[in-house]
């Protein structure tokens, strides 16, 4: 009875040590995985010249970003959820002139990032304030 409670109760400790860690890394993959979806959706949609607001409302349906358009890059902000279920931001960076090959940097931004309930995108559909 005692070995069999010993065993039960570092099963317990086991799982509870391990548990919270598995969950960790399940996180950062999806973290990973949003972050290689948007951009790849972003390239894709790059490749005709243009990226409209449209097709970035397709990469991030999350409704959290924005973008800014200068005469070298278009940088599309976003807020990703981290393995701490904090809200991260990172920046999708596409270097212009867009066409066939565009190029795209991923960084993490908390600069460029949209504030969490004010400025989201004109066309996004979060309400300001």
């Amino acid at each position: 009875m005692v070995a069999a409670l010993t065993v039960i109760g570092g099963l317990l400790w086991w799982w509870e040590k391990t548990l919270p860690e598995g969950r960790r890394r399940l996180m950062q993959d999806q973290l990973e995985h949003d972050k290689a979806t948007i951009g790849q959706t972003l390239l894709n949609a790059a490749q005709d010249g243009t990226l409209t607001e449209e097709e970035i409302r397709t990469a991030d349906k999350s409704g959290r970003w924005t973008v800014k358009r200068d005469t070298h890059e278009i940088r599309v902000s976003t807020r990703l959820v981290n393995p701490d279920h904090e809200l991260q931001c990172w920046s999708f960076v596409l270097s212009l002139p867009l066409g066939t090959a565009p190029t795209l940097r991923t960084i993490q931004d908390d600069e460029g990032c949209p504030p969490l309930r004010t400025e989201a995108s004109p066309s996004s559909p979060l309400p300001p304030g």
